[in-house]
């Protein structure tokens, strides 16, 4: 399946949870980056991710990934 980091697309397994780790590995960010995702159905909420969190991913999920401090 394909998902979308930052305007990225990237393979990701159907079967491995996306954490909010994975997403700041993907996106080249550090910890503490604010992370929403959007599921491809329109129909479906976006959500936030939190440090030690993750979600089951599907096909054509668009995230973002950015710092949105100063510290």
């Amino acid at each position: 399946m394909k998902i979308n980091v930052n305007g990225v697309n990237h393979d990701w397994s159907d079967s491995k949870p996306l954490s909010y780790e994975d997403i700041l590995a993907l996106a080249n960010e550090r910890e503490w980056a604010s992370v929403t995702c959007k599921p491809a159905d329109k129909r479906l909420a976006g959500f936030t991710l939190c440090r030690g969190q993750s979600c089951p991913p599907t096909d054509g999920m668009k995230i973002n990934c950015i710092q949105t401090g100063n510290a």
